[in-house]
C-alpha cells in the first residue's frame, strides 16, 4: 500500500492535485506555512481516522473535500472525506471508490457512500489484517485485534517527533497507545502467526472458563460445608406450612435422610385457586346498584300514592259531611215544589232555595259516589307498587349475599396465594440447595468440565511453549538490530562502531558498548535522536518488506534534517533555495536523503517514502526526487487563487 496522490477539491468544483510517484523518495520542499505538515494529517485523515487535524483556517473554509488515492497491487482506492462541519473537531462520513485504475473524480461524483469503519475495513482487508489476535484492551474493557490504526506508528512521523528522544513511534506518549504497540509488535515482526494468535486467543479464554469453574466448584463446596445445618433450617420453614411432620426433624438427623425430606418436599404441588370472573363482582355491584336506584323510585311512588290515599280520604269525608248537612232537604215532598212540609204555604223564594239546594245534594252524591268507585282502584294500584317493592328489595338483598360470599372467596384466594407464594420460594431455596449438593457430587458434570479444561489448556501451554515465541522475536529483532547498525554506518552516527537494538519492551533504542547499553535519551545531540528513528523506522520496513508484514509499503516523514541546523530559525529562513549552507556539514544532510533515495531504489519489494523539507540540495537525484517545484510565493499546498 502506497500513496498516488492527495486531491484538493474547493466549494467552486476545482480541485488540485498532489502526485507521488511509487516505489521512490518523494521530497515537497519550500517555506514554512505552506501546508507540508498537513501532508501527514490528510493522509491520515483519509486512512480512516476520524480526529480532523489538519491546522485550521483556511483548509475549512476554503477546501470542501480532501481526497488521497491509495495503491495496492493491483487496485487503487480512493477515499474523500469533508471536513468537520458546525465547529466539530470530528467527521467520520466518507466517499469511497475502488478500481484497477481510479481517475481524478470530479466533485459532483463525491458522495458520501461509507464512514471510517467501512474505510478501515476495506484497507485492512487489502492488507490481510482482518483475522489476528484479539489483544488485552487498551482501555480495560474491550479486547482488540492488531488493525489498521496500529501499523500508523510505522508510517508517520511528524515534526515533533521525528527527533524526539523520548518517543520513537507515532503517537506512543497518547494514553494506551504505548502498550498497543508492545502488544502488537510480535505480531507485526512475524514472531506470531495466525494460528498462533489464534491458539493464544483460545488459551486465554479456555484458562478464563477454569478460573470460572474453580470459583464456582468453591462456591458449591462451601455451601456444602455446612451443608447439614443448611438442610435442617430449610425442613423446619417447610414444616410450618404443613410440607413435613416436625417431628421427623431434629438437628442430629443425617443428612441422607435430610436430603430425603428434602426431596419430598420438592414434590409440592399448590392448593388448586377457585376461578372466577374478574367482571363477576363489578356486575354484580353494578346490578345491585341498579336495583337500589330502583327501589328507591318505588318508595317514592309509594309514598307519593299514600299521599294522595289520604288527601283522598279527607276529601271523602269532608263530602259526606256537607251531603248530612243537605241531607234535611228531604223532608220536602217533591212533588209538591218548595211547599213546606209542615204547613204547606208555598213561597216562590223558596222554591229558588230549594233547588239550588237540591242541586247541589244531588252533585254531592255524585261526588260520592265516583269516590267510592276510584277507591278500589287506588288501593289496588298501592297493592301493586308494594309488592314490586318487595320482589326488589328480594333481589337486593339476594346480590348482597352474593357480593358479601365472592369477596370472602377471594379473600379466601388471596391466602392460598400467598401461602403458595411463599411455599414457592421456600421450594425455589430446596431445589437450589439440591442441585447445588448435585452438582459437587464426585461424578458430577462440573468436576468433568474442569478436568477438561485442564487438559486442553495443558495441551495448548504445550504447543505455546513462550519460548518458541520468545526465540522468534528475539530472532527477528536481531536481524533488525544488523540492518540498524548498516544504517548507522551510512549515516556516521556517533555510536556507529557498537550494535544498536530496538528494545520493544521500553519502546527505545539502544546502542551497545563494553559499558552498557545507552538509550536513545542519553545519546545527545538532536543528529543522534533523529539517527535512532531513522535507522529504526528503515530497518523495521526493511525486515516487514521480507516477512510480507501486512504495514504498508511507505512512510512520511516530516522535516527531518531540521537537526542538522543551527537553530529552528535558520532552518525556517531556507524556503526551498538551494545554496551553500556555510554553518552545517551539508554532507550529513546529503547522506540522509541519499539513504531515503537508495532504501526505495533498492528496495525488492518496492518502498514509498515522502518527505517534506526546507532544504533543497542541488543534487541530481535529489531535484528528481522532488515532485513540485518549491512552495514559496504562490506555490502552497492550496492554491494561492483559491485564497484570493
Amino acid at each position: 500500500m502506497q500513496v498516488k496522490n492527495i486531491i484538493l477539491y474547493n466549494h467552486k468544483g476545482e480541485h488540485r492535485e498532489l502526485a507521488f510517484k511509487l516505489n521512490a523518495l518523494n521530497i515537497i520542499t519550500g517555506k514554512s506555512r505552506t501546508g507540508k505538515s498537513a501532508i501527514i494529517s490528510i493522509i491520515d485523515y483519509c486512512m480512516g481516522r476520524s480526529t480532523f487535524n489538519v491546522f485550521d483556517g483556511v483548509n475549512k473554509d476554503v477546501i470542501s473535500w480532501y481526497a488521497v488515492t491509495y495503491q495496492f497491487n493491483n487496485k487503487q482506492i480512493f477515499i474523500a472525506k469533508k471536513p468537520p462541519k458546525n465547529g466539530k473537531s470530528s467527521n467520520s462520513e466518507a466517499c469511497i471508490h475502488i478500481g484497477e485504475k481510479i481517475g481524478i473524480p470530479s466533485q459532483v461524483q463525491l458522495h458520501v457512500n461509507t464512514n471510517d469503519d467501512g474505510v478501515r475495513s476495506q484497507i485492512e482487508k487489502e492488507l490481510n489484517l482482518k483475522d489476528n489476535l484479539i489483544f488485552r484492551t487498551e482501555s480495560g474493557e474491550d479486547a482488540y485485534k492488531a488493525n489498521l490504526k496500529h501499523t500508523k506508528s510505522f508510517i508517520f512521523q511528524e515534526q515533533g517527533e521525528i527527533a524526539n528522544k523520548k518517543s520513537l513511534f507515532h503517537r506512543q506518549d497518547e494514553p494506551f497507545m504505548d502498550q498497543s504497540i508492545k502488544d502488537t509488535f510480535p505480531f507485526f515482526l512475524g514472531a506470531m502467526s495466525n494460528e498462533r494468535l489464534y491458539k493464544t486467543n483460545l488459551l486465554k479464554e479456555k484458562k478464563q472458563q477454569l478460573r470460572k469453574h474453580e470459583s464456582h466448584l468453591k462456591q458449591l463446596r462451601e455451601v456444602i460445608s455446612g451443608s447439614n445445618e443448611k438442610a435442617v433450617q430449610l425442613l423446619n420453614e417447610a414444616s410450618n406450612f404443613g410440607l413435613v411432620d416436625q417431628e421427623l426433624i431434629s438437628s442430629e438427623l443425617e443428612f441422607t435422610k435430610c436430603i430425603n425430606l428434602l426431596n419430598q418436599c420438592a414434590i409440592w404441588t399448590p392448593k388448586e385457586i377457585q376461578t372466577q370472573s374478574r367482571d363477576e363482582l363489578y356486575l354484580l355491584q353494578s346490578n345491585l346498584s341498579d336495583l337500589e336506584k330502583e327501589q328507591v323510585q318505588y318508595k317514592e311512588k309509594i309514598t307519593q300514592t299514600r299521599l294522595f290515599e289520604k288527601h283522598h280520604s279527607s276529601h271523602t269525608d269532608s263530602i259526606i259531611e256537607h251531603k248530612a248537612r243537605l241531607k234535611p232537604i228531604g223532608l220536602f215532598d217533591s212533588t209538591k215544589g218548595a211547599s213546606c212540609p209542615i204547613c204547606g204555604n208555598e213561597d216562590p223564594n223558596d222554591s229558588l232555595r230549594y233547588n239550588q239546594i237540591n242541586n247541589s245534594l244531588l252533585q254531592v252524591t255524585e261526588q260520592l259516589r265516583e269516590i267510592t268507585q276510584s277507591s278500589p282502584k287506588l288501593q289496588k294500584y298501592l297493592g301493586d307498587l308494594s309488592s314490586k317493592e318487595n320482589e326488589i328489595h328480594v333481589k337486593i338483598e339476594d346480590h348482597q349475599v352474593k357480593i358479601k360470599t365472592l369477596i370472602e372467596s377471594r379473600k379466601e384466594n388471596k391466602v392460598i396465594q400467598d401461602r403458595n407464594a411463599y411455599i414457592s420460594r421456600i421450594l425455589g431455596r430446596i431445589s437450589l440447595f439440591l442441585e447445588s449438593v448435585k452438582e459437587t457430587e464426585p461424578d458430577s458434570k462440573l468436576l468433568s468440565e474442569i478436568d477438561n479444561l485442564k487438559h486442553e489448556i495443558n495441551l495448548l501451554q504445550e504447543e505455546l511453549n513462550s519460548e518458541s515465541v520468545r526465540d522468534k522475536l528475539l530472532s527477528a529483532l536481531n536481524v533488525v538490530g544488523s540492518y540498524m547498525g548498516q544504517y548507522a554506518k551510512t549515516l556516521d552516527l556517533e555510536y556507529a562502531e557498537f550494535p544498536y537494538r530496538l528494545d520493544i519492551s521500553k519502546l527505545t533504542v539502544f546502542a551497545d558498548n563494553p559499558q552498557g547499553g545507552i538509550p536513545m535519551h542519553r545519546q545527545g545531540s538532536g543528529e543522534n535522536w533523529l539517527g535512532c528513528h531513522v535507522i529504526t523506522f528503515m530497518a523495521l520496513h526493511k525486515y516487514f518488506s521480507e516477512q510480507k508484514s501486512p504495514v504498508p509499503s511507505f512512510l512520511v516523514l516530516d522535516q527531518p534534517s531540521q537537526v542538522h541546523f543551527p537553530d529552528l530559525l535558520s532552518y525556517k529562513k531556507l524556503e526551498g533555495n538551494i545554496g551553500e549552507y556555510s554553518d552545517i556539514d551539508m554532507q550529513e544532510v546529503a547522506n540522509l536523503f541519499l539513504l531515503f533515495y537508495n532504501y526505495c531504489e533498492t528496495s525488492e519489494h518496492g518502498f514509498q517514502i515522502i518527505v517534506t523539507e526546507h532544504a533543497n540540495l542541488s543534487e541530481e537525484w535529489f531535484q528528481s526526487s522532488i515532485v513540485e517545484a518549491p512552495w514559496r510565493g504562490n506555490n502552497a499546498l492550496i492554491p494561492y487563487e483559491w485564497l484570493a
